[in-house]
């Protein structure tokens, strides 16, 4: 495995190339082809197979596995990137289910020992007709569904959706338990608990797996030299630190599925199960199915959400229209029509910028505050759509920032290289709010100094925390996000009027 260069513990555990274990869970057998369908790595416990490793490196894999007679064929219609059922290999009373990966390079040939009561295998529709008859019409209704759907097919022993916020901590948002372990519904977890190099392989996968939280991988045999990114195995051995973080919350075995919403990465469905359990490939097909279905389900929702506001904003707005004007000094908004537009938004002040002149109504930062912010962090091109809950702690450049701000939104259109600025720019402000915020344990790592070097390890204890946490604002959703380039829309086009 690459190790990161640095003895900082917190960089470390951000940098570790998990897909480059050099190993894969104890409870399969993995084989690795190149384009050309010769086996270029497999898993030392090929032996349970039936082979002796030295028979297989650099052979042709239908040569070796001659009973998985479809092979080529399947692998010529495999869908890139997607388990596809291979079928059965069997070795005295033995039964073991195979499953092709096809990647970039070549293809993972994945094989997991069958359950004794395995049902007649039923594979997935295609996820954009699998939704029939009546939707749920709200996230309360759509999470129960999910719920229950994971719970028939899979039988885990906790069930949670975890949705990840702005700063890439996550909280649950709702649950199933079963009446054993801990309840975390309302609690959140700091980011570091799934950090940046995790989640960019959770937006690639469909699922992930951890078989055992005490088990010891399996290497993997190749030619010296040769590395292998295991991104699309199925198999990939666990980060240790995360196999103790699984032991620490009492979990023997764990199945994460990825909520994808806009191609991002929205959230977690996060099981666990306090004794060992492996879902065999069929449901975990069919829990991908389920989860894929509500990503289309949490879309709709948004869309009606967004068509609703679009109705009343249409009237608030026609409205709105006969008392604002883009006079030489700015824009003009006459009451009551300033005090209607901020209710309408849910917003204590609006900042509307064209060409770097500035025009505020409600409250809002002093106008030197907001040109200081415009002119540095808000000028680069990736800030087409911000957000911030705590502007005095986001913007510590920023000392004057008014302690009754609490959050700021903002959005910008028509970037200008001449002028390295936005030709229109819209900020929305919230007022300072205290928030409580329940974490799933305090969110602290410990660092302990094993053979001089500093190493990260999860928190032992996951019971309640409480924060009080001042200078905030309340969460900005995706409705708010929408409404605000919606709302810059609509005053760009009463400035061009």
């Amino acid at each position: 495995m690459t190790r990161p260069e640095t003895n900082d513990p917190f960089a470390s555990c951000e940098q570790e190339e998990l897909r480059y274990t050099a190993s894969i869970q104890s409870h399969g057998v993995l084989v690795a082809i190149d384009a050309a369908q010769i086996i270029v790595a497999f898993s030392e416990n090929v032996t349970r197979l039936g082979f002796d490793p030295r028979s297989l490196l650099k052979k042709r894999f239908i040569s070796i596995f001659q009973n998985l007679q479809d092979f080529e064929y399947i692998l010529k219609n495999a869908f890139m990137l997607v388990p596809t059922l291979l079928g059965t290999w069997r070795r005295g009373d033995e039964v073991w289910t195979a499953t092709v990966i096809v990647h970039a390079e070549g293809a993972f040939v994945e094989f997991e020992p069958n359950p004794p009561s395995l049902r007649p295998l039923i594979l997935p529709r295609d996820p954009s007709h699998a939704h029939s008859g009546d939707q749920p019409r709200n996230l309360e209704s759509a999470y129960a569904e999910l719920l229950r759907s994971l719970k028939r097919i899979i039988n885990f022993d906790h069930i949670m959706v975890y949705q990840f916020l702005e700063d890439f901590s996550g909280e649950v948002v709702t649950e199933f338990q079963g009446g054993q372990g801990p309840r975390y519904l309302g609690h959140r977890f700091p980011a570091s608990d799934i950090p940046r190099n995790a989640r960019d392989l959770y937006a690639k996968t469909l699922c992930r797996l951890v078989g055992r939280s005490d088990e010891t991988p399996v290497r993997i045999l190749s030619d010296p030299g040769h590395t292998l990114d295991l991104t699309h195995s199925y198999l990939r051995s666990v980060s240790p630190v995360h196999l103790e973080y699984l032991r620490n919350m009492g979990v023997t075995s764990s199945l994460s599925l990825p909520i994808m919403a806009d191609d991002r990465l929205w959230g977690l469905i996060a099981c666990h199960n306090y004794t060992h359990l492996v879902p065999s490939f069929q449901q975990r097909m069919l829990a991908i199915e389920s989860v894929q279905n509500f990503s289309i389900t949490l879309r709709t929702i948004q869309i009606l959400e967004e068509n609703h506001w679009r109705t009343k904003a249409d009237e608030v707005f026609t409205d709105l229209a006969r008392h604002i004007h883009w006079k030489s000094d700015g824009l003009q908004i006459a009451n009551p029509a300033r005090d209607k537009l901020l209710s309408f938004l849910n917003l204590c002040g609006l900042t509307f910028i064209v060409n770097g002149r500035i025009a505020s109504i409600g409250r809002c930062p002093q106008e030197s505050i907001i040109a200081s912010f415009m002119g540095t962090r808000a000028s680069h091109k990736n800030m087409a759509l911000f957000s911030s809950e705590r502007c005095s702690d986001d913007f510590s450049e920023l000392s004057d920032w008014p302690a009754a701000i609490g959050g700021l939104l903002l959005a910008q259109t028509e970037y200008s290289d001449e002028a390295s600025r936005w030709t229109y720019s819209i900020i929305g402000y919230k007022p300072e709010v205290t928030q409580f915020i329940s974490w799933a344990g305090k969110p602290d790592k410990l660092v302990i100094i094993e053979d001089e070097v500093p190493r990260m390890h999860p928190r032992q204890s996951f019971a309640t925390w409480v924060e009080e946490r001042r200078g905030c604002s309340d969460r900005w959703t995706s409705l708010d996000r929408f409404q605000i380039k919606k709302t810059l829309a609509w005053l760009i086009e009463m400035v061009s009027a």
